[in-house]
């Protein structure tokens, strides 16, 4: 069968793109063609957007850091070629560019999966992206699935409730990546909804291995945080004096300057060899907390008090792994304790036959 996928695979991130590497290499291990149907979301572009420098543009108040923000551009300018560079190599990318639903042609295809990432997240996608709800034109025997897709909101409203009641018609098979987000649109639609982990579970450690590039350093904390990454910094530092490591961090695209000495150019498979060769990991991201679970690295992710990330309590929780959620600054006696890799990859292997099983119950 020729599988078309939907996702957020033109974002400049490092667990976006895996994860339409993983969704793209499962459906192949099966047996299957896979094609990402390349659909652009505009504020996702927008996000990424790569503005010229211009001192014209440049407040007047800023000026002396024009040479950081000229740094910082270049920096971002290579990272975005490693990116493109991954994706050319790694990712069978359709030929036909669209970025509006009523452009999408999908003649060709047995199944499109919508998924997996935060395509239902209304924050990134600025509202209901009607695409990603799978609302757009196909053909009538061409069917049409949820692939562990996410969402924002734990609560909605009138109208939310009206959207999603009726755009979950659109499709032959729901799957979600969150329990919670099971049970709220079950209380919405009664349908029968399927939970399935992150599809960066679906592919092998070894295969992950092999993607990785030749970068081999040694002895060092890594910290990859998108959100609260000052609190994470200070957290790896005093790991690092506790056990004599050096800290390196992955830069995110976050627009700070480059003197904090970070790492500025790392592209998808330099962020899974940093991974890989990591000693301990500090994180605030879910898929930061994912790739330390298929690493089995000791890790923790940091949430400042009063603050509630559900999908990474959801996914730790799932690994039995919640423990390591750390709220505050003080660093917890059992910081070198190690994963319980047995049910790590018990829970790995149990979703790879719910996955398997979603997808042939449903073709």
């Amino acid at each position: 069968m020729k599988i078309g996928i939907i996702t957020f695979h033109n974002a400049y991130n490092y667990g976006a793109v895996l994860q339409a590497f993983a969704t793209q290499s499962y459906i192949e291990s099966l047996g299957h063609e896979a094609e990402i149907i390349d659909y652009h979301n505009k504020w996702i572009d927008a996000d990424y957007d790569f503005q010229k420098f211009s001192i014209r543009r440049m407040p007047k108040r800023a000026f002396y850091r024009a040479p950081a923000y000229v740094i910082e551009k270049f920096y971002y300018f290579l990272r975005r070629k490693k990116y493109d560079r991954f994706k050319k190599s790694f990712l069978n990318i359709g030929p036909h560019r669209y970025y509006d639903k009523s452009e999408i042609i999908l003649d060709g295809f047995d199944v499109v999966l919508i998924g997996s990432d935060q395509l239902w997240n209304t924050e990134l996608t600025r509202g209901y992206d009607d695409v990603y709800w799978g609302d757009f034109s196909s053909p009538h025997n061409t069917k049409v699935l949820t692939w562990a897709v996410s969402m924002n909101s734990q609560k909605l409203n009138e109208c939310d409730v009206v959207f999603i009641h009726n755009h979950l018609k659109n499709f032959n098979a729901i799957s979600v990546r969150e329990p919670y987000l099971k049970d709220l649109l079950t209380s919405v639609a009664h349908s029968n909804i399927t939970t399935l982990l992150d599809p960066v579970f679906l592919v092998p450690v070894d295969k992950w291995d092999r993607l990785c590039s030749s970068i081999c350093r040694k002895n060092y904390i890594l910290v990859y945080a998108i959100l609260y990454k000052e609190q994470a910094i200070s957290f790896a530092r005093s790991l690092a004096e506790l056990y004599h490591k050096d800290v390196v961090i992955i830069n995110t695209f976050s627009g700070n300057s480059p003197a904090r000495k970070e790492e500025e150019c790392l592209g998808p498979t330099d962020f899974l060899s940093y991974f890989k060769n990591a000693d301990f990991i500090v994180t605030t991201s879910f898929h930061g907390c994912a790739f330390s679970l298929i690493f089995e690295k000791h890790f923790y992710c940091i949430e400042p008090k009063g603050s509630y990330n559900i999908r990474v309590h959801s996914l730790l929780k799932t690994f039995n792994e919640d423990n390591r959620i750390i709220s505050g600054d003080s660093i917890p006696c059992q910081s070198d304790e190690d994963l319980n890799s047995s049910f790590i990859n018990k829970t790995i292997e149990l979703n790879g036959e719910s996955a398997r099983s979603f997808l042939e119950s449903t073709l």
